[in-house]
């Protein structure tokens, strides 16, 4: 598995929206979040990664191993 900075940017389509009515997230299909704004849909985003996927963040669970 490659490092998560060195992911190619996903295409538009691979991801789903999920929210609660006041915030919301893009889950890549790997399951990570590559995008979020938590508080409200007008705040800035706490996971970035679809802009800028070195210092955007993002939030991930993975299995250490096989």
């Amino acid at each position: 598995m490659s490092e998560p900075g060195q992911r190619p940017h996903q295409p538009i389509e691979a991801y789903a929206l999920i929210g609660n009515c006041e915030g919301c997230a893009l889950v890549a299909r790997d399951g990570s979040i590559d995008w979020a704004c938590l508080e409200r849909f007008d705040a800035g985003p706490a996971f970035s990664r679809l802009l800028d996927r070195r210092r955007g963040g993002h939030f991930s669970i993975r299995p250490a191993g096989r």
